[in-house]
């Protein structure tokens, strides 16, 4: 069943993605290039191709500058007990870094993936045995803060 959500999902990506394709050709045919023919009219053409190089290098700088902040706070993952941690001690599955949950009620060990639907035992290294949530909260938060 999981398959099928998926190609669902893949399907309706294509579809929109094809929808504001032809959206945006649409614009650029019926109402950039009336546009773009007044303003070669009204200006000249060295002041029309300065014009579009400074926009494409602020486009530019732009995505630069989006990527280098999607790198910085992206977050990073320490892998400890069989499962990822980030900085404010959540749990991540292993299989598809997205995050966990857990219930106080339930067994203490472990944690369910709801992408996954799966439950994670969360296990010492060590000795293999199995470790509490907070026992192991308070190992991973010794750790990040000694980095």
């Amino acid at each position: 069943m999981p398959l099928l959500k998926q190609y669902q999902s893949r399907i309706l990506e294509n579809a929109l993605m094809t929808t504001v394709g032809f959206f945006l050709l649409y614009v650029g045919k019926n109402l950039l290039l009336p546009v773009l023919k007044m303003v070669e009219k009204e200006v000249s053409p060295s002041t029309l191709m300065t014009t579009i190089i400074l926009l494409l290098v602020i486009l530019v700088m732009g995505l630069a500058y989006t990527i280098s902040l999607l790198k910085k706070y992206k977050t990073k993952l320490l892998y400890l007990f069989g499962v990822y941690w980030n900085n404010k001690l959540q749990i991540y599955c292993p299989v598809c870094k997205n995050p966990t949950m857990y219930e106080k009620s339930s067994k203490d060990c472990d944690v369910y993936c709801v992408k996954c639907q799966k439950e994670i035992r969360l296990r010492n290294e060590e000795n293999h045995s199995n470790i509490p949530i907070h026992e192991a909260k308070k190992i991973v938060k010794e750790k990040l803060s000694k980095n």
